[in-house]
C-alpha cells in the first residue's frame, strides 16, 4: 500500500514562512485536490512531496523506491521528437524494456488520444495545449505509484480537459494523484478528498 504523510513539515522560502508544523496524510489511492489563491505555496507542497526540495524541519514519509510522476503546468521537454521524448523518458525509468514494444505501445497511446499525427514532429512545433497532453501522457506512460499534477488541464480545450479529467480518474481507481487546482469546479467533480491553503494552514474541506 502507498502511503505518502508529511510530519510537523516547515517550509521558509527568502525569510518568508510557507508552512508551519504543517501535517498531513494522503490516502493511497484517489484524486485528493490541494486548492487556494496562487503564491499560497501549492506548487511548492507538490515539489517537496516530489523530494525537488527539501522541508526546513520535519519529515515528509514515503517507501522507499516509489516511483512518482510529475505534470508540471509549464511541461518541459527535450529539443527532440515527440516519440523520442516519450521513448525517452519510459527507458530512463525501465533500461530493460523492449524498444520496439515500448515505441508500439507510444503509437497505440498517441492514436487514443488523437495525436498520432504529431509521433515524429518536433516538440516544439505543438501548440501549448498539445504539449501538455503529451506532458500528461509521458507522465502516465511511466506507471508511476504516485502522479503529482500541477494545474494539469489549465492549457487545455473543454474537450481534451474532460479527457484528461477522466483519464485521472481512471488511475485514481489504482494510484495515488495529488492535484493542485484553482478550478473549484473540477475538484468538485473529480476529487475524493479537498483541501485548501491559505496562510501557511492547511484546512480539509471534505
Amino acid at each position: 500500500m502507498i502511503n505518502i504523510e508529511i510530519q510537523k513539515m516547515y517550509f521558509k522560502y527568502n525569510s518568508r514562512s510557507i508552512f508551519s508544523n504543517l501535517s498531513l496524510k494522503f490516502d493511497s489511492k484517489g484524486i485528493t485536490s490541494i486548492c487556494g489563491r496562487n503564491g499560497v505555496g501549492k506548487t511548492t507542497l507538490l515539489r517537496l512531496i516530489a523530494g525537488f526540495i527539501q522541508p526546513s524541519k520535519g519529515i515528509i514519509k514515503k517507501p522507499e523506491n516509489l516511483t512518482i510522476g510529475y505534470i508540471f503546468q509549464n511541461p518541459i521537454f527535450l529539443n527532440r521528437t515527440v516519440k523520442e521524448n516519450l521513448l525517452h523518458a519510459i527507458l530512463s525509468i525501465n533500461q530493460s524494456l523492449n524498444k520496439n514494444i515500448v515505441i508500439k505501445n507510444i503509437d497505440d497511446t498517441l492514436e487514443k488520444y488523437s495525436l498520432k499525427h504529431t509521433r515524429d514532429l518536433s516538440i516544439n512545433k505543438l501548440s501549448g495545449g498539445q504539449q501538455q497532453m503529451i506532458a500528461i501522457i509521458r507522465s502516465l506512460m511511466i506507471n508511476p505509484d504516485v502522479l503529482l499534477c500541477d494545474e494539469p488541464t489549465s492549457n487545455l480545450d473543454a474537450s481534451n480537459k474532460k479527457i484528461i479529467e477522466e483519464l485521472l480518474l481512471e488511475k485514481s481507481c489504482h494510484k495515488k494523484v495529488i492535484l493542485v487546482t484553482q478550478d473549484n469546479e473540477q475538484a468538485i467533480k473529480i476529487s475524493k478528498k479537498i483541501y485548501t491553503l491559505e496562510n501557511d494552514k492547511i484546512s480539509k474541506i471534505f
